[in-house]
């Protein structure tokens, strides 16, 4: 006797991952016909997958299988779902920055692939001025910034950033070859030292208002000079 082959069915829905680099999407199979077994295998190939509760991303074959109507008859339906991801969030804070005598503040430079996000900076010992919530803060401490960038999806990704601090406060110091002007010595080099050197300096002599470390004098009287660095303005002796 010759049967009619029993005819397999089933149904499949999905949860897609929620966020990029998460295997937290689902796989359900609902209305197996009876007698019917299921498998899942990720692209078709290698082994069944029906036991996990979560998934990754990918594309996976979905087949149900039963014994026909007649002796070694198997009956088999598939069918083909995809599991997607939403696109991966790159964050960048940006360059390291440094606080110095002259920039108490800096701004910082963050980045982001995500334009249609929020974004929040927050720090380990530093201190935030403002901007926050915003690519580009305005800080005055040193430490270290995280900006983290959520998407509307509610997925999150972070970069931290280190700023620095160079405050050291030079010292200026006024060296003579003499200390008295007279009839055989009719000038005098003096000469602007600088310790603690926090870039390229630049001299200012009061009065003479000559730029150069050393200058030449022939009068007697009370000398000073300005020293002006990248990050820093001190007055000398």
């Amino acid at each position: 006797t010759i049967k009619e082959p029993i005819k397999v069915m089933f149904d499949v829905s999905i949860n897609n991952v929620s966020c990029y680099g998460d295997a937290d999407g689902t796989i359900t199979v609902i209305g197996v016909s009876d007698g019917a077994s299921t498998t899942i295998q990720l692209n078709g190939l290698g082994e069944d997958l029906s036991g996990q509760s979560t998934f990754g991303p990918g594309t996976y074959l979905i087949t149900a299988s039963a014994a026909g109507g007649n002796d070694g008859d198997i009956c088999i339906a598939t069918k083909e779902v995809i599991i997607t991801e939403p696109s991966q969030i790159i964050v960048n804070a940006g360059p390291s920055k440094t606080i110095t005598c002259k920039d108490r503040t800096v701004e910082l430079n963050g980045s982001s692939n995500h334009l249609n996000a929020t974004y929040q900076w927050t720090t380990q010992y530093g201190v935030i001025d403002s901007g926050d919530d915003t690519l580009k803060p305005i800080v005055s401490g040193p430490g270290i910034y995280t900006l983290t960038v959520t998407s509307n999806e509610g997925c999150s990704s972070s970069d931290d950033v280190r700023v620095n601090i160079n405050n050291l406060k030079p010292t200026v110091t006024i060296t003579s070859t003499e200390t008295e002007l007279n009839c055989s010595i009719p000038s005098i080099t003096l000469s602007a030292n600088v310790t603690s050197i926090q870039g390229t300096p630049s001299y200012l002599w009061l009065g003479s208002f000559e730029t150069t470390p050393t200058i030449e004098v022939t009068e007697a009287g009370e000398y000073k000079v300005y020293v002006e660095f990248t990050e820093a303005h001190v007055q000398g002796p």
